[in-house]
């Protein structure tokens, strides 16, 4: 027979009612209660009917985050919870936190719906050249910052749904720790693959709480009644799935995503224990110990990847010279060739070209030859510049001499060269190694 047992919470002193199914006798479902934490005041029978109804009335998150209805096992299971962990009060700070530095970019004079790479870097985006180098705070900082409304609330919606759900099970520290270090994780793998991207957002921090999430189911099948473990692990598998096939989209970087995923799950393997009171003595201290390893460990990811990626900060300059000098100098150059073509001045443009625009350019082609060493992701796109830099040089020694010599079949062939090395320009700029900030 069902019982109604009332009574309050021993830590917080809340009034609470449970309802018991499995208990045979009034005494057992009062053990039962008092078990869970629950100072017991009394104890009713009811029929199986009322037990349900009690049950759809005091539903709480964890059945609306496994998208099912209320029920017996999840109502139980959800009082479990709130046992352990009575307060989920990390999950909406983190979101506070989210939603304030949004605003604070808002009122600053940031675009709300589409920043621009150069404001987001300056309020603490993931910038390779800047995270590997003096500044590897912008792997934290990164997470709180994102291109654009939609992407803040887009994070923070899947965030609400299963933050309070995973905080519960692990403590508010160690989700908080969980949260920092998939969020540090999915940064580093980005900043590795795409070390001159900017990114920013929390998707990696919400991914290792879903993987998280994942991991503690598997691990603690007996503390999961199966009705709430089989909907909350449906609704993680299908969330990671879904995203990460929205991934493979070109502006969206999986490697934070997976990085993030990784991080969670491992966090969660350490951080996983049996979902009742016994696992509360001494989960501060646990909290601690993995907050420190976990910060030793990504403090030697940070060292891999900037071994990965050396003299990162120099690479970028100098990729950024041949950016400036490729938008101002082809196009005065054409410009000079096309007047000197209509007006006849001849010599004062192939003087223009010697005197004024091949040194400039020689000294960035020389600037970028003498960076080194470059990073392996890196190399093929420097090697490209290098190339057309090259050509395009000897393409304008070439026109200049063709206008002194007043000769048109050579003028022909180097206009020819120019068009061809336009295109090569606009394959290097659409094969550069930068991509859009992740979700």
């Amino acid at each position: 027979m069902p019982f109604l047992v009332y009574g309050r919470d021993a830590r917080t002193g809340v009034r609470a009612r449970r309802v018991s199914t499995s208990a045979q006798t009034a005494i057992d479902a009062r053990r039962e209660a008092e078990s869970d934490g629950m100072r017991v005041s009394t104890v009713v029978p009811c029929t199986r009917r009322t037990a349900a109804d009690s049950f759809g009335s005091h539903g709480h998150s964890a059945t609306a985050a496994a998208g099912s209805a209320l029920s017996r096992e999840s109502g139980a299971f959800d009082r479990q919870l709130h046992g352990i962990t009575p307060r989920a009060c990390m999950t909406y700070g983190l979101i506070a936190a989210n939603l304030a530095v949004f605003a604070a970019m808002v009122l600053c004079g940031v675009s709300g719906a589409h920043p621009k790479s150069a404001d987001v870097v300056r309020w603490g985006a993931d910038f390779g050249p800047k995270s590997l180098g003096r500044e590897p705070w912008r792997l934290v900082s990164s997470m709180f910052v994102h291109f654009g409304f939609a992407h803040l609330a887009s994070n923070m919606v899947v965030f609400c749904y299963v933050g309070p759900i995973v905080e519960r099970m692990l403590g508010s520290i160690g989700f908080l720790a969980t949260y920092l270090a998939a969020g540090i994780a999915g940064a580093l793998v980005a900043v590795g693959m795409h070390p001159i991207s900017v990114e920013a957002g929390a998707s990696g921090a919400v991914f290792g709480i879903y993987g998280a999430l994942i991991a503690i189911l598997a691990l603690e099948r007996k503390s999961v009644p199966p009705e709430v473990r089989t909907n909350l692990m449906g609704y993680a598998l299908v969330f990671v799935a879904f995203n990460l096939l929205h991934s493979l989209r070109p502006e969206i970087s999986m490697a934070a995503h997976v990085g993030g995923l990784i991080g969670g799950f491992a966090c969660g393997l350490v951080l996983a224990r049996p979902l009742s009171r016994t696992s509360l003595p001494g989960r501060g201290v646990r909290d601690a110990i993995f907050a420190a390893g976990s910060g030793v460990v990504l403090a030697l990811g940070l060292l891999a990847v900037r071994a990965l990626q050396p003299n990162l900060l120099a690479v970028d300059v100098a990729i950024q010279r041949f950016t400036t000098a490729e938008i101002e100098i082809p196009d005065a150059i054409a410009k000079l060739a096309s007047e000197a073509n209509s007006a006849g001045g001849a010599s004062g443009a192939a003087g223009a070209i010697e005197r004024d625009y091949l040194p400039r350019w020689h000294s960035v082609l020389s600037y970028v030859e003498s960076t080194k060493p470059v990073p392996s992701s890196l190399q093929p796109h420097i090697d490209a510049i290098l190339r057309y830099m090259h050509h395009r040089e000897e393409n304008w020694r070439e026109l200049a001499t063709a206008l002194v010599a007043d000769d048109k079949l050579m003028w022909e062939e180097a206009q020819r060269r120019m068009s061809s090395l336009d295109e090569d320009a606009r394959q290097i700029r659409r094969s550069a190694p930068l991509h859009a900030p992740f979700d």
